[in-house]
């Protein structure tokens, strides 16, 4: 992981898991921003290991209960083992420690995990507010995972873009097809293609979307409104906001996007295709920055796939695709500087006018603090 914060991250995830409640492994890694990957289990096992100060003891193996399929068997940590169960007698009661669990693989979460689970997160601007980013996570991810330093973001410690506002906002909970519940900006029609399943959470998530532009573009109205907007995202993310930005692309600063793709009717985004005719023929869609990273390796999104998205958006000015290969479809390595990138080139003009316009009022105040008395 690189991340020195993951153990302050699995002790607060722990402290907050009420007695009387145990999470698994694979939703303690969503609680400490691992996501659904396959290797969050494990990293977050190896973390609750060391700990001694806090309910490590809630947190448990999990696998199918064989007479109740829908449910899960709890499974004791394996080094602490009758530790662990003697706690859990105590809380939960011996009866319990010899039935499935009460909820269903992934599907019906308790109360304060769901809540857990739904927090959004805000970066405010250092200095004056001058531009906004509306960043939108991907799959099985949370807004508060951009708030990690290891991944260097152009919005943390000295990295942070003057003056740049970012929203993060975090994906409702849809249960997948597949059983999975977990943060998502639309229900997948099954696991092997990326295409909508349910239209009506397509149509919540483009909704909640317009409405956090209009908010922010308020927001900046002394400012230009939506011309000092940006929006982006990750994965899935990156798809919404794509859709979003050509909805809304001749008013918008600027898009960027990592790992993703530009969606389309055939997708299940319907009225995306007609979108895209109306963007490609308004004038502002030349000036406008966009940017896309994608993985020559990424087996989720393949560069087929993607550049099949791109076919008609690509050809026009300031489209910038920019494909590196080692990463597959995980960014976290190479997430950050990308963003920077787009970020500096994005206010490039805007900073330069700030930094001339402090330059000339300290001019100012310097010939003033010269000037004889009396005159």
């Amino acid at each position: 992981m690189g991340d020195a914060s993951l153990s302050d991250r699995v002790l607060a995830a722990l402290r907050k898991i009420p007695r009387g409640q145990v999470v698994t492994y694979a939703e303690l890694a969503q609680l400490v921003d691992l996501g659904i990957s396959r290797r969050g289990p494990g990293i977050v096992a190896g973390a609750v290991a060391k700990v001694t100060t806090a309910p490590w003891w809630r947190v448990i193996r999990s696998s199918p209960a064989a007479a109740a399929p829908s449910a899960i068997r709890l499974r004791l940590q394996s080094s602490r083992g009758e530790a662990q169960r003697k706690r859990l007698a105590r809380e939960l009661g011996e009866a319990a420690l010899a039935k499935p669990l009460a909820r269903e693989v992934g599907r019906s979460l308790p109360k304060f995990l769901r809540a857990a689970l739904q927090v959004n997160a805000v970066v405010e601007a250092p200095g004056e507010h001058t531009h906004t980013l509306i960043y939108l996570h991907g799959f099985g991810q949370r807004g508060t995972r951009y708030l990690r330093h290891n991944l260097r973001l152009p919005w943390l410690g000295r990295a942070q873009v003057r003056g740049l506002r970012v929203v993060l906002p975090t994906a409702p909970l849809f249960q997948q097809p597949w059983g999975l519940t977990c943060p998502a900006w639309y229900s997948y029609a099954d696991r092997a293609n990326h295409n909508v399943g349910d239209a009506s959470s397509l149509a919540h998530a483009r909704r909640f979307i317009d409405q956090t532009l209009r908010a922010e573009i308020a927001m900046l109205s002394r400012r230009g409104g939506a011309k000092k907007l940006f929006l982006g995202g990750n994965s899935q993310g990156c798809g919404l906001a794509f859709d979003a930005f050509v909805r809304h692309g001749s008013d918008l600063g600027g898009f960027v996007g990592v790992v993703g793709w530009l969606p389309n009717d055939a997708d299940g985004f319907v009225g995306a295709d007609a979108a895209l005719d109306r963007y490609i023929i308004c004038a502002q869609a030349a000036g406008q920055p966009k940017w896309l990273l994608s993985s020559t390796d990424d087996q989720i999104m393949t560069p087929e796939f993607v550049n099949s998205s791109l076919k008609r958006i690509k050809q026009l000015p300031n489209f910038n695709l920019k494909l590196a290969k080692g990463f597959g479809h995980n960014a976290d390595s190479v997430e950050g500087q990308f963003l920077q990138d787009f970020l500096h080139a994005a206010t490039r003009d805007d900073v330069a006018a700030q930094s001339s316009k402090r330059k000339a009022s300290g001019r100012t105040m310097s010939q003033l603090k010269r000037r004889p008395a009396g005159r």
